[in-house]
Protein backbone atom coordinates (compact mmCIF):
# COMPACT_ATOMS: atom_id res chain seq x y z
CA UNK A 1 0.00 0.00 0.00
CA UNK A 2 1.12 3.42 -0.51
CA UNK A 3 1.55 5.50 2.09
CA UNK A 4 1.18 9.47 1.06
CA UNK A 5 3.60 11.84 1.57
CA UNK A 6 1.79 14.64 3.18
CA UNK A 7 3.03 16.28 6.06
CA UNK A 8 0.98 16.82 9.34
CA UNK A 9 -0.04 20.11 10.33
CA UNK A 10 0.80 20.25 13.95
CA UNK A 11 3.97 18.41 13.57
CA UNK A 12 6.08 18.16 10.62
CA UNK A 13 5.74 14.54 10.33
CA UNK A 14 4.49 12.49 7.72
CA UNK A 15 0.79 11.47 8.27
CA UNK A 16 0.02 8.33 8.85
CA UNK A 17 -3.16 5.57 10.16
CA UNK A 18 -1.89 6.67 13.73
CA UNK A 19 -3.44 9.54 15.69
CA UNK A 20 -2.38 11.10 18.63
CA UNK A 21 -3.56 13.65 21.15
CA UNK A 22 -2.07 16.30 19.37
CA UNK A 23 -3.28 15.33 16.09
CA UNK A 24 -6.78 15.20 17.70
CA UNK A 25 -6.36 18.66 19.62
CA UNK A 26 -5.87 20.58 16.33
CA UNK A 27 -8.77 19.13 15.14
CA UNK A 28 -12.54 21.59 14.72
CA UNK A 29 -15.67 19.55 16.91
CA UNK A 30 -16.61 18.71 12.86
CA UNK A 31 -13.36 17.23 11.99
CA UNK A 32 -13.42 15.06 14.85
CA UNK A 33 -16.73 13.94 14.82
CA UNK A 34 -16.19 13.12 11.11
CA UNK A 35 -13.29 10.83 12.31
CA UNK A 36 -15.31 9.32 14.94
CA UNK A 37 -18.22 8.49 12.72
CA UNK A 38 -16.12 6.88 10.18
CA UNK A 39 -14.33 4.36 12.23
CA UNK A 40 -17.64 3.40 13.93
CA UNK A 41 -17.73 0.87 10.40
CA UNK A 42 -14.98 -0.62 12.31
CA UNK A 43 -17.26 -2.17 15.02
CA UNK A 44 -19.26 -4.25 12.74
CA UNK A 45 -16.66 -7.26 12.51
CA UNK A 46 -19.36 -9.52 10.73
CA UNK A 47 -19.34 -6.83 7.69
CA UNK A 48 -15.49 -5.91 7.97
CA UNK A 49 -14.55 -9.44 7.97
CA UNK A 50 -17.06 -11.20 5.26
CA UNK A 51 -15.22 -7.63 3.19
CA UNK A 52 -12.02 -8.69 3.57
CA UNK A 53 -12.77 -12.54 3.08
CA UNK A 54 -14.77 -11.39 -0.34
CA UNK A 55 -11.75 -9.50 -1.96
CA UNK A 56 -11.30 -6.49 -1.06
CA UNK A 57 -7.44 -6.90 0.05
CA UNK A 58 -7.35 -10.09 -3.19
CA UNK A 59 -6.63 -13.21 -2.31
CA UNK A 60 -4.17 -13.19 0.10
CA UNK A 61 -6.83 -12.00 3.20
CA UNK A 62 -5.77 -13.71 6.20
CA UNK A 63 -2.67 -11.42 7.23
CA UNK A 64 -5.05 -8.07 6.69
CA UNK A 65 -7.90 -10.15 8.28
CA UNK A 66 -5.82 -11.15 11.51
CA UNK A 67 -4.68 -7.95 12.22
CA UNK A 68 -8.04 -6.58 12.22
CA UNK A 69 -9.56 -8.60 14.24
CA UNK A 70 -6.64 -8.54 16.87
CA UNK A 71 -6.32 -4.49 16.65
CA UNK A 72 -9.77 -3.61 16.31
CA UNK A 73 -11.30 -3.19 19.67
CA UNK A 74 -7.76 -2.05 20.97
CA UNK A 75 -7.85 0.92 18.50
CA UNK A 76 -11.17 2.04 18.73
CA UNK A 77 -11.09 2.25 22.62
CA UNK A 78 -7.93 4.00 22.26
CA UNK A 79 -9.74 6.44 19.55
CA UNK A 80 -12.30 6.79 22.41
CA UNK A 81 -10.08 7.82 25.45
CA UNK A 82 -8.60 10.22 22.85
CA UNK A 83 -11.90 11.97 22.52
CA UNK A 84 -12.62 11.92 25.74
CA UNK A 85 -9.66 13.56 26.83
CA UNK A 86 -10.35 16.22 24.24
CA UNK A 87 -13.57 17.06 25.46
CA UNK A 88 -12.10 17.38 28.91
CA UNK A 89 -8.95 19.42 27.82
CA UNK A 90 -11.86 21.99 25.98
CA UNK A 91 -13.78 22.21 29.30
Amino acid sequence: MHESNTKCCCCSSSTSILLSARHLAHMTDDETMFLLKSQQVLERKRLVSETLLNGLVGKRFDRPLAFYLSNTDRYLRSLAKLSRDRIVSQA
